[in-house]
């Protein structure tokens, strides 16, 4: 094969593959787009790179537009991930500890992802699959690698699984799924002596 025709067949193919992209992305834009909040129990299962279980949790979560986040883990031990003002904090009872990360709520939680309008934030990604699986992967990865949002037959947001940087995967399944929030959920009550720490 000429190296004109060899670098024809390249390009097509990048092409290709660019616009696989570009569709799987407006296909998981347009079941995400009419979310306007979402409330769901969850059990996270935390797996090695060798598929062993590391640990469970229970608990809520829910979502609201424009940037409301919540991400409450109830069993084992109480946890709580929440949006507050343009930061996501991260409060444990246990050391009566909030840590504040400043990156913003789009870039310190992919849950995000499920209620983010701005396209600089989809940007990032590199979204493939269709109706049941998508994987979005990061262009820049960080201690996140990908995620996949699987959907079942009506549509509706079941699982999510977290691929991390150190081989773990956190996959979250979800049940009750509900697009009703419980509005006092968004208000987490931090005691007045509990130290804060302006993570980075």
């Amino acid at each position: 094969m000429g190296k004109f025709l060899k670098t024809i067949v390249l390009a097509l193919g990048l092409v290709s593959s660019l616009n696989a992209f570009a569709d799987a992305k407006s296909d998981l834009q347009d079941l995400l787009k009419n979310i306007n909040a979402l409330r769901a129990d969850f059990v996270q299962e935390v797996s090695a790179q060798d598929g062993k279980l590391l640990y469970q949790t229970e608990g809520y979560m829910q979502m609201q537009k424009p940037l409301r986040v919540l991400l409450h883990n109830v069993k084992p031990e109480s946890t709580v991930l929440f949006s507050h003002g343009d930061n996501i904090c991260y409060y444990d009872p246990f050391v009566n500890q909030v840590t504040v990360m400043q990156q913003g709520i789009l870039y310190s939680t992919p849950f995000a992802l499920l209620i983010a309008q701005d396209p600089k934030v989809w940007d990032q990604y590199e979204v493939s699959g269709s109706l049941s699986n998508f994987n979005l992967k990061l262009k820049e990865p960080r201690d996140l690698i990908s995620l996949n949002i699987y959907f079942n037959e009506d549509k509706v947001i079941e699982k999510i699984a977290l691929h991390m940087k150190d081989g773990t995967t956190n996959l979250y399944t979800l049940s009750n799924v509900s697009p009703n929030v419980v509005e006092e959920d968004f208000t987490v009550k931090i005691p007045s002596d509990a130290e804060i720490d302006y993570g980075r």
